[in-house]
């Protein structure tokens, strides 16, 4: 018997499911593709965005590094060296010493005194101190000074000038020489008058016990010796002292010469000048 089949379609069942096949492999490549490019893509932007902020900041970097080379960078000046502070000692001016003997003369109340230089004749320096007093009943001012060799020890000589008036001439002058072996000479110049006087009064001689006895001694110690030119201008006295016992031997002289006198009163004059200029610059 035969047994009859029915017709087969070839392919019509199996089609179907081919499609859905394909399909489904489209699908899973398809997310395949996209997986593994997103993947890189990834990566990669980070690699660029790491890349770029790597550059941007090297840059940035660069430009600092670059500007800071060419700022001119200060050099700090090195901070001074403290100086310690110097104590500085003035010495203070020695007095200027005063002479050592200085004469004790008061003619009224003190109104000045002092030491200064005086220049005599010949630009001969001296040391000179000076005193101006005044009395106080009269009001006649005194002014006295004296001076000294370089050692100050002794006065050289004296002046003393009655009834001073600074800025008038001088009408007396009364000097007195000192000498290191010899009594004193006394020389008074008056300008009223013209008269000049020089009175020296011998030192005291050294003696051993008289032979005489004393009325005879003083008999011959008043012993003058009086004498005039025959104008009568001139006028000396000489006292002798033939034991040697006394100090009252010496001699008197006047003269009367105004020219003379007037000349020597100017050259005081000059002295004084020179005190008064000198303490007042004192």
């Amino acid at each position: 018997m035969r047994v009859s089949r029915a017709p087969e379609k070839r392919g019509s069942g199996k089609k179907p499911l081919v499609y859905f096949s394909l399909a489904g492999a489209t699908l899973i490549l398809a997310a395949a593709v996209v997986f593994f490019i997103g993947g890189f893509d990834a990566p990669l932007a980070m690699v660029t965005q790491t890349g770029e902020s790597q550059s941007s900041a090297g840059s940035a970097t660069d430009v600092i590094e670059l500007e800071a080379s060419l700022s001119p960078t200060a050099t700090p000046r090195p901070a001074p060296t403290p100086i310690p502070p110097v104590a500085i000692t003035l010495l203070e001016a020695e007095p200027e010493p005063s002479p050592r003997n200085l004469p004790q003369v008061q003619f009224g109340e003190e109104l000045d005194q002092g030491l200064v230089q005086l220049a005599l004749p010949a630009n001969h320096l001296v040391d000179t101190w000076y005193t101006f007093q005044v009395n106080t009943s009269t009001g006649d001012i005194t002014l006295f000074f004296a001076f000294y060799d370089d050692s100050r020890a002794n006065p050289l000589g004296t002046v003393k000038v009655q009834h001073y008036s600074q800025g008038s001439m001088l009408d007396n002058a009364e000097i007195t020489l000192s000498y290191p072996n010899a009594p004193d000479r006394l020389l008074r110049f008056d300008g009223s008058t013209g008269m000049m006087s020089l009175v020296q009064q011998q030192d005291l001689q050294p003696y051993s016990p008289s032979l005489l006895t004393l009325e005879l001694r003083v008999a011959l110690v008043e012993q003058d010796i009086r004498l005039q030119d025959e104008t009568g201008d001139t006028q000396a006295v000489l006292q002798l002292d033939l034991t040697g016992l006394s100090n009252s031997e010496g001699i008197k002289y006047q003269r009367l010469a105004p020219d003379v006198v007037e000349d020597v009163l100017l050259e005081i004059q000059l002295l004084v000048d020179q005190i008064e200029s000198k303490r007042i610059k004192k």
